[in-house]
């Protein structure tokens, strides 16, 4: 799973707003694994989704291996009941999609 989404509306619950200390509109938290603390991202001026996303996607786990010469045929052949997939990229990092899916799969 990558994330649990939820909404709440400030006029027919305020006492979880106001429990929230939520002041503006819109505002998102992200609510991480215990202990790590919770992170607000106030939208007051506008949705910024970089700051969203940074926000909850580094929260995300990953159990993605990076392929080698060394490891791709061990990686293939191992636990050969098991389905894998491969991205061949250009790209220096895997995706955020990706990191879900291996955590979700494994």
């Amino acid at each position: 799973m990558m994330l649990r989404v939820g909404a709440v509306n400030c006029d027919e619950f305020p006492q979880i707003c106001s429990k929230e200390a939520i002041e503006h509109f819109p505002t998102y938290k992200v609510y991480p694994p215990i202990p790590v603390p919770v992170s607000t991202v106030d939208a007051q001026g506008g949705l910024d989704m970089d700051k969203l996303k940074k926000a909850s996607y580094k929260h995300i786990g990953s159990r993605v291996i990076e392929l080698t010469d060394n490891n791709y045929e061990t990686f293939r052949t191992d636990n050969p009941g098991k389905p894998k997939m491969v991205l061949f990229t250009d790209k220096k990092s895997v995706p955020v999609v990706f990191k879900a899916l291996s955590t979700h799969f494994d």
